[in-house]
């Protein structure tokens, strides 16, 4: 029996993984993966889990993050990402009390759905597909259109030639036949490829114009 074993039977649903994960990649936690942790959590019931995750976060993280979660739109806008884990490095807890006082409300979760519906067609739509695409080609791909640009679609067509290690550069963990698939709806993006890394860029853009609006009315 391993010193795991001993809570099996008796531990309250979560512990053994809340244990765990207090032992793994202890500092190597991005801000989007405690965010889907919490989240996943929440839905599952895993109180143990959940209360884990929260307290990983800072003060101030936390009250920003209890403050977006008290708004259901905010809220499902960003839930609806959370079945994409490649996204959620990108989520930067310490600029949600800054985006929350932009009151652009309409503006941003634009481009939250945006985010979720180019995502969900460059994957269509395809659980194991949106779960299956790594961070690294998430920020390969962000802010290119391959469908507009000649430029774009010459770098994307070489990114996704180039291997590391006999990996493929570009969704490595992808079936070929799934690969072939995403390779082609990317050549087709006739827009920016968005993620919460743009997101967060494109926000310092909008805050600008924020004030000014709120200083004419």
């Amino acid at each position: 029996m391993t010193d795991g074993d001993i809570y099996l039977d008796t531990a309250i649903p979560g512990l053994v993984d809340h244990l765990q994960h207090g032992y793994r990649n202890e500092e190597n936690i991005s801000d989007g993966e405690i965010f889907r942790n919490i989240r996943i959590s929440h839905k599952e019931s895993e109180i143990v889990n959940e209360r884990f995750w929260w307290s990983r976060l800072s003060k101030t993280k936390k009250r920003d993050l209890q403050q977006l979660l008290k708004n259901p739109m905010y809220r499902a806008a960003f839930d609806s990402l959370v079945c994409i884990p490649s996204l959620c490095p990108g989520l930067k807890l310490g600029a949600l009390h800054w985006f929350l006082t932009l009151k652009c409300d309409e503006e941003i979760l634009r481009y939250l759905e945006w985010i979720r519906m180019a995502w969900f067609e460059l994957l269509e739509n395809d659980h194991h597909f949106l779960t299956t695409v790594d961070c690294s080609t998430v920020q390969a791909l962000e802010l290119r259109a391959p469908g507009l640009s000649k430029i774009d679609r010459r770098e994307v067509c070489k990114l996704f030639e180039m291997q590391n290690n006999a990996e493929w550069k570009l969704s490595p963990g992808c079936s070929v036949e799934s690969r072939a698939r995403f390779r082609q709806n990317v050549l087709k993006a006739k827009d920016r490829i968005p993620s919460l890394n743009t997101f967060f860029d494109d926000l310092k853009y909008l805050e600008p114009l924020a004030d000014a609006h709120w200083v004419m009315f």
